[in-house]
C-alpha cells in the first residue's frame, strides 16, 4: 500500500493504491480522502471515496464441483465523517458509509449437504450485488478530577439483502500508576439474518 499526502493550511488531501496477491486472491484498489479543519480546528470534515477489483482463483478448483475455477467482484466505498470538540473535555462524532459491491460475492468454500441427497453439495449462493449503509456516533468525555473517560458508542447498518443491524457500547477508561488503563464496558448486538437464507 502507498499514501501521498498533501498538507493544506485548513487540512489535507490523500491519494491512496495499493494491491494484495495471495495463493488464490489478488486485489487493487485507489481511494482519494479530503480531510478539512474549521472553526479553529474545533470542526473536522473528512470525505473519501475508494475503489477495488478483486479475482478471485478458488485452489482445486478442479476436484471439487462446487467450486469456481475464476470469478471477479468490484466495490465501490463512500465516506463522510464529522468531528466536534464539544467542550474542553467532551467530543462527538458521526460518520456515514455507504459500500457497493458486485460479481461474485459467495464464499467459494463454502458447501452444504442437501438435506434430501447426502451425496449432494450445494455450493454457498448468494446475490452478485450488495449496497450496504453504517452510521456510526461516539462521544468521549473526559472526567480531569477521575483521570477517566466515559465513551459511548453507536452503529447501525442496513443492506439490500435484508441484514440490519444495531450494535451500542458504553465503556470507562480508567487511567492509573501513569501506565496502566483499566477499562470496563457493556457491549449491546443485534443482527437480522439475510433474506436468501
Amino acid at each position: 500500500t502507498v499514501d501521498l499526502d498533501f498538507y493544506l493550511d485548513s487540512g489535507k488531501d490523500t491519494f491512496s493504491t495499493g494491491f494484495s496477491i495471495e495463493r488464490d486472491y489478488t486485489s487493487m484498489h485507489f481511494g482519494l480522502c479530503s480531510e478539512r479543519n474549521f472553526n479553529d480546528k474545533n470542526t473536522v470534515l473528512n470525505l473519501a471515496g475508494a475503489f477495488s477489483y478483486d479475482w478471485i482463483e478458488p485452489t482445486d478448483a478442479d476436484l471439487f464441483s462446487t467450486r469456481p475455477e475464476e470469478e471477479t467482484k468490484w466495490t465501490i466505498d463512500l465516506f463522510a465523517g464529522l468531528s466536534q470538540i464539544l467542550t474542553r473535555a467532551s467530543t462527538a462524532q458521526v460518520t456515514v458509509n455507504y459500500k457497493h459491491s458486485d460479481g461474485y460475492l459467495s464464499d467459494p468454500y463454502k458447501a452444504v449437504t442437501s438435506v434430501d441427497d447426502a451425496a449432494s453439495l450445494i455450493s454457498d449462493s448468494r446475490p452478485d450485488s450488495r449496497d450496504q449503509v453504517t452510521v456510526l456516533a461516539r462521544y468521549r468525555h473526559h472526567i480531569e478530577l477521575l483521570n477517566a473517560s466515559a465513551h459511548v458508542d453507536y452503529q447501525f447498518h442496513a443492506d439490500d439483502w435484508g441484514i440490519v443491524s444495531h450494535a451500542a457500547e458504553i465503556a470507562w477508561y480508567q487511567s492509573f500508576l501513569e501506565y496502566f488503563t483499566f477499562a470496563p464496558g457493556i457491549r449491546w448486538y443485534s443482527q437480522s439474518q439475510a433474506d436468501f437464507y
